[in-house]
């Protein structure tokens, strides 16, 4: 199994969490054919960054992520994340080793 686990840190604004979930999770849901679900993180105490929300999308292998990251859905989401790279986290994990 792979993830990728995105985290918005704690100092975004309301503003922010919703644009991120009205412009962003629908490319996630599109690229992975399943419902997208922003859960609220209760607390990050042993971190540096401290964050506010956070979801994931799972596939099976690397291959199959890089091949929906590289799709016309995949390519949007990754253009449109730049605008956000001061208020997320990305975490990527591979559970095939």
């Amino acid at each position: 199994m792979y993830k990728m686990l995105i985290f918005l840190k704690k100092d975004s604004d309301a503003p922010i969490v919703e644009d991120f979930k009205n412009r962003l999770v629908p490319y996630l849901e599109t690229m992975t054919n399943s419902k997208v679900k922003i859960g609220k993180i209760d607390g990050s105490a042993m971190l540096e960054d401290k964050f506010s929300y956070f979801c994931e999308i799972n596939m099976p292998t690397k291959d199959e992520f890089d091949k929906i990251m590289a799709s016309s859905e995949g390519k949007k989401f990754s253009r449109g994340i730049v605008n956000f790279i001061h208020h997320i986290s990305i975490f990527y994990v591979d559970f095939n080793e």
